[in-house]
């Protein structure tokens, strides 16, 4: 560990103080109150403790204004970052002066960076001789928490809803639009920490639909084969994994692509409202 960082690593106890202050921030960063909790829960399970950081800068700036950086050990190395700070600088010079991230040999992916941050993060990885090689534009969407508790999946009888077993990743994987040669791991893993719901063929027990819990806490990887399509197994899901999490007093939420304009839709249907734009965005 290189003790004259500009940024430090936070125990348990400081994830717990950050979390406390995003509670209080949800109708500005309910995303990052959201993450915070979800890296909380890994923490507490043997094989997830050590797949996320989260640093701060010295001092205790932080426990005023948020500020931090969260790094997730995947097959990539996935960034989280926010501050309250209005200006920014703070942010931006640790992320210009930091030695906690190998840009050299590693790639990484900033993870749901909220709109106005975007600008910040640019400035940075440029002074530091990067570029930014993909940008993926989604836009947040949250459900109403009583909302949530009161959704009641339906769907054909001639299906069953079931938690998603580790052993459906390969062909949550296959038909995943991200999907990379690593990624099946990473679903996996999804799988095992968070969990989800399949929707299962009553006749032969084929998976067909499924939805996930991102490592933000989010639904996400929500998809529908084929043959199956335009029977109300999206929204089922999408009702059943909602409940799940407004009942475990955490926001309901989702990142939607812009360009997808069937999952604005079925997500507007669902009661959702769009909050904000974020980006998924890779620099090299």
């Amino acid at each position: 560990m290189d003790n004259n960082d500009i940024l430090t690593e936070l125990e348990t106890e400081g994830i717990v103080e950050l979390s406390a202050f995003y509670t209080k921030r949800q109708d500005v960063a309910p995303h990052i109150f959201s993450y915070l909790e979800n890296t909380l829960t890994w923490q507490g399970q043997s094989h997830g403790s050590e797949l996320v950081q989260v640093f701060v800068p010295k001092g205790n700036d932080w426990k005023t204004n948020g500020t931090f950086i969260s790094v997730g050990h995947f097959p990539w190395k996935m960034i989280v970052t926010f501050t309250m700070e209005e200006s920014g600088n703070q942010l931006f010079n640790a992320l210009v002066k930091t030695n906690r991230f190998d840009y050299a040999n590693d790639m990484y992916l900033y993870y749901a960076l909220h709109e106005k941050h975007i600008p910040i993060v640019d400035k940075a990885m440029s002074q530091r001789g990067l570029t930014k090689i993909s940008e993926d534009r989604t836009d947040l969407w949250r459900l109403d928490q009583k909302e949530g508790i009161l959704k009641q999946p339906s769907f054909p009888n001639d299906y069953t809803m079931a938690p998603l077993n580790i052993c459906d990743a390969g062909q949550v994987n296959d038909v995943w639009p991200h999907k990379s040669d690593s990624s099946e791991g990473y679903v996996r893993m999804l799988i095992e920490l968070n969990g989800g719901w399949g929707l299962y063929t009553q006749e032969s027990n084929e998976l067909v639909a499924w939805i996930l819990k991102s490592q933000l806490g989010q639904l996400a990887l929500l998809q529908v084969t084929e043959d199956h399509q335009k029977k109300g197994l999206a929204q089922a899901l999408v009702y059943a994994l909602s409940k799940d999490i407004a009942q475990e007093g955490f926001p309901v939420l989702a990142t939607i692509v812009q360009t997808n304009v069937a999952s604005q839709n079925l997500f507007a249907k669902c009661g959702f409202e769009k909050l904000f734009m974020c980006t998924f965005n890779v620099y090299k």
